[in-house]
């Protein structure tokens, strides 16, 4: 009996230690997959929290706050659900590439939208919120997949791009169908 009751506690001591480490591997796959979000992309995400558009201070100067109010505006008019965010583009700022900043920023705002990444004329990323894409709408008026077209003046092609979008810009992506 007492053999028994010992191989039942040591089975259960067991099954917590694996669950444990099971749990604790899952909590730190955010990291790993997102890679650790440095100072600018937390910067960014405490910005955006208070509005939808962040400027960072290196990036005054591709967009002035005139600009800066107008994009937010646009998007709180419609309340899209788009964040933008405008810095100079850098080689040592704690990410690999532009998309695993947005990415890491649209993983710690933890809501489904999509998010602009505008590092000045020629250099922009648009994310997604896993499972989602952005739809525009064609002239006659059905969605339409497009690539953005907001490169340039980011106070002047941000909002054109911003009332080029439907009032449900983005989509859910559809889960393939299970094959029999």
């Amino acid at each position: 009996m007492r053999a028994a009751l010992l191989r039942l506690v040591l089975a259960l001591l067991l099954g917590a230690g694996a669950a444990l480490g099971v749990l604790t591997w899952l909590e730190d796959a955010d990291e790993r997959a997102f890679g650790g979000a440095g100072d600018r992309v937390l910067a960014a995400v405490e910005g955006l929290r208070d509005d939808r558009v962040h400027v960072s201070d290196d990036g005054r100067p591709l967009l002035d706050e005139q600009g800066e109010a107008a994009i937010a505006a646009a998007i709180a008019e419609r309340d899209l659900p788009i964040y933008v965010v405008v810095w100079q583009e850098s080689r040592a700022a704690g990410y690999d590439s532009p998309n695993q900043a947005a990415e890491q920023m649209l993983h710690l705002l933890d809501e489904p939208a999509a998010l602009v990444l505008w590092q000045g004329p020629d250099s922009s990323t648009t994310r997604t919120w896993p499972g989602h894409r952005v739809v525009f709408t064609g002239t006659d008026g059905t969605p339409v997949r497009a690539q953005p077209e907001y490169l340039g003046d980011a106070a002047l092609r941000l909002p054109e791009w911003l009332a080029q979008l439907p009032d449900e810009p983005l989509q859910a992506l559809q889960a393939p169908e299970a094959r029999g």
